[in-house]
């Protein structure tokens, strides 16, 4: 794994925790990780991946909409 990969892991863990305890932070944060993790499976040609952190994506979006 390289250093980026890590640095995106430890941003979406901090989403994570930050939506268990229920802080409207968690969408932008996981955002910024899934939009990170999209980039670097692009530039690997890792197209599934880049599939499910799209969707991922979607879905933080759509989260961060209806949480306002």
């Amino acid at each position: 794994m390289t250093t980026i990969s890590w640095i995106l892991t430890i941003i979406a863990l901090a989403g994570a925790f930050l939506n268990a305890y229920q802080r409207r932070l968690c969408w932008p944060v996981w955002c910024c990780s899934n939009l990170g993790f999209i980039l670097v499976n692009v530039s690997r040609g890792m197209w599934p991946e880049v599939l499910l952190f799209s969707g991922f994506l979607l879905s933080s979006v759509i989260g961060w909409r209806r949480s306002e």
